[in-house]
C-alpha cells in the first residue's frame, strides 16, 4: 500500500509533468522534486509513523518525484548529440545495472562489519554474540 501510494502518485505526476514543465524553470522544479522525494519518505519511515501517515507522505514524494525523471529525459536529449544519444544512454543504462549487484555486494559488507561490532559500535551498540 506504501509503495503503491508513492507509485500512483508519481506516475499521475509525470504525465503532468509532461504537459505543464515546459513553462516552468528545470533547476527549481528538480531541486524541490529531490527534496520532496528524498529524505522525507525515509525519516517518516524511520519514525514509527502509523501507515497512514507513512502512506501520505509516500504519496507527497509521489508527487515530488514525478517531476524528476521527465526533467532528466529532457536535459539527456538537450544535451548529447543526436547521433550518440543511443550510445550514451546504452552505455550509461549498462553500467547502471552492473552497479546493481555491487549495492548488494557492499551494503552487505558494511551492515555485517556493523552488525558483528567493526565498524560503529557507538552507534549500532556493543556486538552481539
Amino acid at each position: 500500500m506504501v509503495l503503491a501510494a508513492f507509485s500512483i502518485a508519481a506516475t499521475v505526476c509525470s504525465f503532468v509533468a509532461a504537459a505543464v514543465a515546459h513553462r516552468l524553470r528545470r533547476r527549481p522544479v528538480f531541486f524541490v522534486g529531490w527534496l520532496v522525494a528524498g529524505a522525507p519518505r525515509f525519516l517518516v519511515l524511520a519514525s514509527g509513523a502509523p501507515l497512514w501517515a507513512v502512506a501520505v507522505v509516500m504519496g507527497i514524494g509521489g508527487l515530488g518525484g514525478g517531476f524528476i525523471n521527465p526533467i532528466i529525459g529532457e536535459v539527456t536529449y538537450e544535451r548529447i548529440p543526436p547521433e550518440m544519444v543511443g550510445r550514451v544512454r546504452g552505455i550509461g543504462e549498462a553500467l547502471a545495472w552492473a552497479g546493481i549487484p555491487l549495492g548488494g555486494l557492499f551494503g552487505g559488507a558494511g551492515g555485517g562489519a556493523c552488525f558483528n561490532g567493526l565498524i560503529g559500535t557507538e552507534l549500532t551498540g556493543p556486538p552481539v554474540g
